[in-house]
């Protein structure tokens, strides 16, 4: 697993070299976020928490502490440490999605989303779990957003009758996990 810094390294190598602090925290959140829906597993250790202007990453708070831009240099190379082939892919696709926003808009889009909203008080710094982003952004991956172009995950979200249909399946003795995966199978072509 890698740490916040490191992701950051590599998010602003990915723009070029340099942001400003609030556009950086954002994309980083949104790394581990993305990250958390699609394998179950955070990209990076460390807490992220809720802040006045949207998420922050505390491990990354301060390589910045200070500064309204912040350079690859000052918070050391990224280099992937820890980072698999397919975390590299999410955080190429959350840069591409999201790095096109100027901060203010990336503080206002995080400041709408339930993790960030449902925990934050002023001046408490209250932290945003895993669980929170996954279950938030599981919502926008089965239809009920815009999402970044992720990589394919092995995870499959499910709508509720895609749900009911493999409970009721499950209850039944005569059917297996066999005609479970069928229906998933199944919904993937439709």
């Amino acid at each position: 697993m890698s740490t916040a810094p490191a992701v950051a390294s590599l998010v602003l190598d990915a723009l070029g070299g340099s942001a400003d602090t609030y556009k950086l925290q954002k994309l980083v959140y949104y790394c581990q976020a993305w990250h958390v829906t699609q394998t179950k597993r955070p990209m990076f250790d460390g807490v992220i928490q809720a802040w006045r202007h949207g998420p922050v990453a505390v491990d990354l708070w301060p390589f910045h502490k200070g500064h309204f831009r912040v350079t690859s240099a000052m918070v050391g190379p990224g280099g992937g440490t820890g980072l698999d082939d397919y975390a590299l892919a999410v955080l190429r696709s959350v840069v591409q999605y999201y790095g096109r926003f100027e901060s203010h808009a990336l503080v206002d889009l995080t400041h709408a989303e339930e993790p960030w909203r449902s925990v934050y008080v002023p001046g408490r710094n209250n932290p945003i779990t895993t669980d929170a982003m996954r279950s938030y952004y599981s919502k926008l991956l089965a239809g009920d957003g815009p999402v970044p172009d992720l990589p394919r995950s092995s995870i499959r979200y499910v709508t509720g009758d895609q749900f009911d249909t493999l409970v009721s399946a499950a209850d039944d003795d005569s059917v297996n996990a066999r005609f479970a995966a069928a229906v998933l199978r199944g919904q993937d072509r439709a």
